[in-house]
């Protein structure tokens, strides 16, 4: 990613900037209902009547930093610039998804039928080899071993969301949240 670095601002969708505290940094919500969903990301605690009423979409960008949520509303050709701008502050950008616009769930759906457990993030070099393959002088993807900084391949935050997505059919078993 070249070019002049845009700012990152902009807005996250209604549901994901109610998800947040207004403060700047994504801060938890106040429960106000049992069971909560905290994201591995920004600490951001989401309650399960929060979840029933998001997409995995929204439930995806809302447990991203405030920073981060500013990219979902950009139009395409700012994202890349306002991408790197972010990554070399130090956050996590997954490319695929908050640069290119691929749905979330779909896309670490496809990660893990392809056997990733961690990709990396925009500033890491890619991985030389896909999972379950070997070369004589390349390294091996280990699943296990993931690189400081690198995304962890999970489909945690549609869990207990309205499930509403369009690209992903569940099957019936997969739909409880136990």
């Amino acid at each position: 990613m070249t070019g002049t670095t845009s700012s990152a601002s902009g807005s996250a969708s209604s549901t994901a900037s109610s998800a947040t505290a207004s403060s700047g940094s994504a801060a938890a919500v106040t429960a106000d209902a049992a069971t909560t969903t905290t994201s591995p990301t920004t600490g951001t605690t989401l309650t399960a009547a929060q979840l029933a009423q998001m997409t995995p979409d929204e439930a995806y960008w809302a447990e991203q930093p405030a920073a981060v949520q500013a990219l979902q509303n950009m139009p395409l050709e700012d994202r890349g610039p306002a991408a790197q701008a972010l990554a070399e502050q130090g956050y996590k950008i997954d490319v695929p998804i908050m640069v290119w616009g691929q749905d979330p769930l779909t896309t670490m759906v496809m990660r893990q039928q392809d056997g990733y457990t961690w990709v990396p993030s925009a500033m890491q070099a890619d991985c030389p080899m896909p999972p379950g393959l070997s070369m004589p002088g390349l390294a091996n993807y280990d699943p296990n071993n993931p690189p400081a900084g690198s995304i962890q391949v999970t489909t945690a935050f549609a869990n207990g969301t309205n499930g509403q997505d369009p690209w992903v059919q569940w099957p019936a078993s997969s739909t409880s949240n136990s």
